[in-house]
């Protein structure tokens, strides 16, 4: 029974404390602009929080029982009265910067002082009841039911509460439960072992090495965490909440490893996750993103791979029981160092360079092996020498594939193939061939990533590239040199032909034959005479601006402002005819502090997977009628390959009053730059419409059941796109 109370208290806890992560992510998110970066910045906040809350217990583990039970209880009455209020984010949401680069420090401020003292507190006892349990075999195994309560709070917010509960509701369940766990670890304290109070002498310190070994093992799957969700939600599949899939087998790793792990077991993962860091390689380095399936599923299984491997020698370094909060303080230390390292410091010192610190890490984690292999792991300057000539044989293997035929039509896949198997596949097998000279290996597989950044990419020659807290935006020519792109992460941004200087032709979703360009052909001077625009790409919808229009872009990253009034690649915005007006910051946050009427506003966020659904909402709508003119259309650009979005448009026209048309154009065009899109405009009255009803490709769709979304409730899952 007592084992039961222990296992029953740290699985309530975690779970609790693994809900509030993105509960509290979601909160944000309206607040900064719908961005991911904003779980990234999570992400980073709660691994500090729990390397707070693992140095709170390891503190507080031998003092006397009455203050095992006041402290919590002090702490977690504190984080309770300020959850319970429904307003977690009071004041200090004025402290969050519109329009920079990167707003990190006061994000992280506002986390603190909205969740970080229950939080650290909630973290703090799976260490904390695994001392006071007592029992060294046992100990252990308890840390498996806390990561199994980890895991189930995590998919559990989105399956479970997300679908039922409003922000605020939300936030009245998590202090009951709070308070429900705060009852348990009192019990779990009065139940606690003899030898607690004793221990004091029995924490002796660590050598240096262990400690710098714990701590390093647990860093590396913490920054490649942060790696892979952003590669993968960014660069493969930008489907949203995606994030939770590899948080997920991070938990799974630690609940296996700690469940039990046996040398030989270790041995083999270590064997197979090898070929799998190669394999990955070779996907980074050809750029290859299709089929989706494929490349995620590599992504996911050399992160889980590496997970074990790191997570399996802990196990095996683990200390006996008497160190076990400074061995799960180490752990945390590890997990902040990883998420700090790649969630902030490397957007700032990679800020031109891309997403490099993923390949890095793949390198460091060749480092790691088990032990007793019986080779020698030590460092020798012949390895540098054969690090040396993999990087030579990798150069000139590029600039012999340049030499090979150009691709046509027919032969593009055989002559891609080819070009990918010789710069990239011989390289990684005669670096493979290293395998057990664990030094040798690591830095000959930096050398390939390292000379194969004098190749070319597969979209084009990549002419700027520039990282901020919203992601890393890139201007691309195409190999042909026909078109400039502006590309963020796997979505195309706009286009404009390297030909036209002088008022270019918008192209992608923008073209003139898909629906917004027949939509503006068809809106006589006196509708257009005031238009709004949020979300600006590259300035293609610009190019719609005529003699007489002011238009206003609403624009939240500065990267994309920079590189759109950047003449070198653009011109949408310099030869516009229209008075042109740019407002850096969220475009709904901006929109609300104007009190100008528009005659169109344009809501074009969406033409990237990871939408912003604080721009979806209910309250969302009321403000945008309040900025329409009376005859005024609201535009929506709802292009999307997961979410089925105009269906939610519907209820939400329809539950105002309102009337709407769809348009799905589906026709692509690669000779002229044309994508399929998919556009939704929303009006008054049947009046302001009659222009559309001319062309048939403006359908009056009906509406569909379900539900709206709001500011404090708007699950994905309800719109998540099924196949007909």
């Amino acid at each position: 029974m007592r084992t039961g109370l222990f296992a029953l208290t740290l699985f309530i806890a975690s779970a609790l404390s693994f809900v509030a992560q993105p509960m509290i992510g979601k909160r944000l998110l309206p607040l900064m602009g719908g961005t991911p970066g904003v779980w990234a910045a999570c992400l980073v906040f709660f691994q500090v929080a729990l390397l707070l809350g693992y140095l709170y217990a390891h503190r507080i583990a031998v003092v006397p029982r009455v203050h095992l039970l006041t402290l919590p209880v002090v702490l977690l009455a504190f984080g309770v009265s300020t959850f319970a209020t429904g307003q977690p984010l009071p004041v200090i949401a004025e402290w969050l910067p519109r329009g920079d680069d990167y707003p990190f420090l006061p994000l992280l401020a506002t986390l603190t002082l909205a969740i970080g003292v229950p939080f650290v507190v909630l973290t703090a006892t799976a260490p904390l009841l695994m001392r006071w349990y007592g029992d060294k075999e046992h100990s252990y195994a308890l840390y498996s039911a806390s990561n199994l309560g980890s895991l189930l709070g995590l998919f559990g917010y989105p399956l479970l509460v997300e679908p039922w509960l409003n922000i605020a509701a939300q936030q009245q369940a998590w202090a009951v439960g709070v308070s429900g766990c705060l009852i348990l670890i009192g019990c779990c304290a009065l139940w606690s072992s003899k030898e607690v109070t004793s221990l004091r002498s029995s924490t002796q310190d660590v050598p240096l090495y262990d400690w710098l070994t714990w701590t390093g093992l647990a860093a590396l799957p913490a920054a490649l965490l942060t790696s892979v969700s952003s590669v993968l939600t960014a660069e493969v599949a930008p489907v949203p909440m995606l994030w939770v899939v590899p948080l997920a087998l991070y938990l799974v790793s630690f609940i296996v490893v700690f469940s039990g792990w046996s040398e030989g077991v270790h041995r083999v993962v270590w064997r197979v996750s090898t070929p799998l860091i190669l394999l990955v390689s070779v996907v980074l380095l050809t750029r290859a993103a299709d089929p989706i399936w494929l490349v995620g599923a590599l992504h996911l299984s050399a992160f889980v791979g590496i997970c074990f491997v790191c997570h399996g020698e802990l196990v095996l370094r683990r200390p006996p029981a008497e160190r076990l909060t400074l061995f799960t303080l180490a752990l945390a230390a590890g997990g902040a160092a990883g998420g700090l390292l790649v969630g902030l410091v490397a957007p700032l010192l990679f800020a031109r360079l891309g997403m490099i610190e993923y390949p890095l890490a793949l390198v460091v984690a060749c480092l790691v092996r088990p032990h007793h292999l019986g080779h020698d792991d030590n460092w020798r300057t012949i390895d540098v020498a054969y690090a040396v000539v993999i990087g030579l044989l990798t150069l000139m293997l590029i600039i012999s594939a340049s030499y090979l035929p150009e691709a046509t039509e027919n032969s593009e896949p055989l002559i891609r193939l080819a070009k990918s198997g010789l710069k990239c596949c011989v390289p990684v097998v005669a670096t493979f061939a290293l395998v057990w000279r664990r030094w040798r290996f690591a830095m000959s597989l930096a050398a390939v990533f390292l000379a194969s950044a004098a190749d070319e990419s597969p979209s084009g020659t990549v002419l700027y590239t520039e990282r901020t807290f919203f992601g890393t935006v890139q201007v691309v020519r195409s190999r042909d040199g026909r078109f400039v792109r502006l590309v963020h992460g796997a979505t195309q941004h706009g286009q404009q032909r390297a030909d036209q200087r002088e008022r270019p032709t918008p192209l992608l979703y923008y073209h003139p034959s898909g629906p917004i360009g027949r939509l503006f052909r068809v809106l006589p001077p006196t509708r257009t005479k005031r238009v709004g625009v949020i979300g600006m790409g590259c300035g293609a919808m610009a190019a719609y601006g005529r003699e007489g229009e002011r238009w206003t872009f609403f624009e939240i990253d500065p990267a994309v402002i920079r590189i759109a009034q950047d003449e070198r690649y653009f011109t949408f915005l310099a030869t516009c005819a229209a008075k042109l007006e740019l407002d850096a910051g969220d475009g709904r946050q901006r929109l609300a502090l104007r009190d100008e009427l528009y005659d169109v506003l344009v809501l074009d966020a969406f033409n990237s997977d990871a939408i912003p659904t604080h721009l979806l909402t209910r309250e969302a709508m009321g403000l945008y009628l309040d900025r329409l003119a009376a005859n005024g259309l609201l535009v929506f650009h709802v292009s999307n390959r997961y979410l089925d979005l105009p269906p939610l448009l519907a209820r939400l026209a329809a539950e105002r009053g309102l009337v709407w048309r769809v348009d799905h154009d589906t026709i692509s065009d690669p000779t002229t730059g044309k994508l399929p899109s998919s556009w939704v405009v929303v009006a008054r009255d049947e009046e302001a419409l009659a222009l559309l009803d001319r062309d048939r490709r403006w359908e009056r769709t009906p509406v569909r059941a379900g539900m709206v979304w709001t500011d404090h409730y708007s699950p994905l899952l309800a719109v998540w796109r099924r196949e007909e």
